[in-house]
């Protein structure tokens, strides 16, 4: 397992990284924001609580998403697009 971590490409997983969180808040806060809060339980023009947990909540599980996905795709040796399909 330690050899897959050597082998992944370290730039790419923060340029992945980025661009999940990014996404994901343009997604939840900038075109859902109504349903997203919906969704939450909250009222519909609430403002997101300013808690750790829900600052850093959300880049660390898209940190988690994109660490796992890399680490998957290097064990299983997906490296072209076809491969990936």
């Amino acid at each position: 397992m330690f050899d897959v971590l050597g082998d992944l490409n370290w730039f790419g997983i923060l340029l992945g990284f980025i661009a999940l969180t990014l996404l994901g808040g343009v997604w939840f806060a900038g075109l859902f924001p109504k349903a997203y809060n919906r969704s939450l339980g909250r009222e519909l023009g609430a403002k997101a609580p300013s808690w750790a947990l829900f600052l850093a909540g959300p880049p660390l599980a898209s940190l988690a998403i994109t660490l796992t996905s890399a680490i998957l795709m290097a064990a299983l040796k997906i490296d072209t697009y076809s491969s990936a399909a």
